[in-house]
């Protein structure tokens, strides 16, 4: 065979799912999570998770209309600390600065026989009015050249501080610039550290352990004890129930839950149940012991991120007043209601407009295959295979690739007949790009 002309490149969509990956979301797939993360790290704003304030960037400029609208007609002190702890008065007095203020006392830096510590320098001292605005701008930002941090001394009032970094201006907690990988579950810098980003636990499932809390403790209650290879255990287990007046001949179920815990957690002579499981994890490199461990285990919604599958900095950054965990957690067509509805100023526009036009183009996909019930957070092995097939069909609609042959095994699958003409169309529209359906 010399040539094959006319054969373009085939993709396959299929009415199965084979996705087994726990990590792999309806956000991932159609990366509208991608993109949202984008937009979290470009246009986000932290909240402080002590006092609920907003955490930003200040320019002296915005300090300035603060300071005039809030303390107008005071006298104020802009101090700043030195950057380096070891300066002379010598060298202060080189650099032009000839006051310093300890302990509200201002004193003169010439005659010191050095600076005290804890002293701040005196920068300017003058009156909040519109007049004085631009001298205001000018000493902020001769202060923020000097120094991280900015005191606003009101005389006779209290003290306001500011910071050239991210920090809260009522609690000064201090935060990091938001990066996308900071919203991703898995990075390692955005993952929750406990679950690993994958939102659960596996841990002992009582459950599991007793599954007919009916029989009592010598009726074999604790399944696992049960086992020919665990007699010893389970005497020790009667044994301690014996000592510590726990009744073995009543039904699990009616022992009060302090005695469930104490089965549970155990104590002299007796690890617990829950210390014996632990004992058996240290040996967990043998097959037969994963095993045994894996029938009395199941997945728990992680303690430290509740699920979002996030550390916790992820979620203090907020857009519209959500944060991306949140919105995932929303309907596909609510989810695209938000984002219609969201308000942002001319600034944040220009910076966000490309990243809304790709999510909202992925979200209108999706509510036209008829999968506007779905979640971005839902994991993509739980869904069935129509709707995996149309969440790819909702994905090769967004990748606008043409001259494509697009083989699809019966799309309709599982399709409410109301959906079927929005799909129809959307096999339409790929057809009309050129391709081949």
């Amino acid at each position: 065979m010399d040539d094959i002309s006319g054969l373009p490149p085939a993709v396959a969509i299929e009415s199965r799912n084979t996705v087994r990956n726990s990590r792999s979301t309806v956000g991932t797939t159609t990366e509208v999570y991608d993109y949202m993360r984008l937009l979290f790290a470009k246009i986000g704003r932290i909240f402080c998770p002590e006092c609920s304030r907003e955490v930003r960037h200040r320019s002296p400029g915005d300090i300035a209309e603060e300071l005039l609208s809030r303390h107008g007609g005071e006298r104020v002190l802009i101090t700043f600390p030195p950057g380096n702890l070891n300066l002379t008065p010598a060298e202060l007095l080189s650099n032009g600065f000839t006051r310093i203020i300890k302990d509200g006392e201002v004193m003169e830096v010439e005659g010191l026989p050095k600076i005290p510590a804890g002293a701040e320098i005196v920068l300017d001292r003058l009156q909040l009015d519109k007049k004085s605005r631009t001298r205001l701008v000018g000493s902020l930002e001769l202060a923020f050249e000097e120094s991280r941090r900015v005191n606003v001394r009101i005389i006779d009032g209290e003290t306001l501080r500011f910071s050239a970094d991210l920090e809260c201006p009522e609690c000064h907690m201090r935060f990091n610039e938001p990066t996308p990988l900071l919203f991703s579950f898995n990075s390692p810098q955005g993952a929750c550290p406990e679950c690993k980003g994958f939102g659960n636990i596996l841990g002992l499932d009582p459950d599991l352990v007793i599954p007919n809390p009916d029989k009592s403790l010598s009726q074999g209650a604790i399944e696992p004890l049960t086992k020919p290879s665990l007699k010893p255990q389970m005497r020790k287990l009667l044994h301690f129930a014996e000592e510590r007046g726990i009744y073995t001949d009543k039904p699990y179920a009616s022992l009060p839950a302090k005695e469930k815990e104490l089965i549970f957690e155990g104590g002299a002579g007796f690890p617990g149940v829950r210390g014996y499981f632990r004992r058996l994890e240290e040996k967990n490199y043998k097959m037969h012991v994963r095993v045994f461990l894996s029938k009395y285990r199941s997945a728990f919604t992680c303690d430290a991120c509740l699920g979002s599958r996030l550390v916790k900095e992820a979620l203090w950054v907020r857009v519209g007043g959500m944060n991306i965990y949140e919105l995932s957690l929303l309907p596909i067509d609510i989810l695209r209601e938000f984002f219609d509805g969201l308000e942002l100023s001319d600034f944040e526009s220009s910076i966000a407009h490309e990243i809304l036009k790709q999510i909202k183009s992925r979200l209108d996909f999706l509510v036209k295959v008829g999968l506007e019930y779905l979640t971005l957070a839902r994991l993509s092995r739980t869904l069935s295979g129509g709707e995996a097939q149309r969440v790819n069909l909702a994905c090769q609609l967004g990748a606008t690739l043409t001259e494509t042959l697009y083989i699809m095994d019966e799309p309709s699958i599982g399709l409410h007949p109301r959906d079927v003409d929005r799909l129809v169309s959307l096999i339409k529209e790929l057809r009309d790009r050129d391709n081949t359906v």
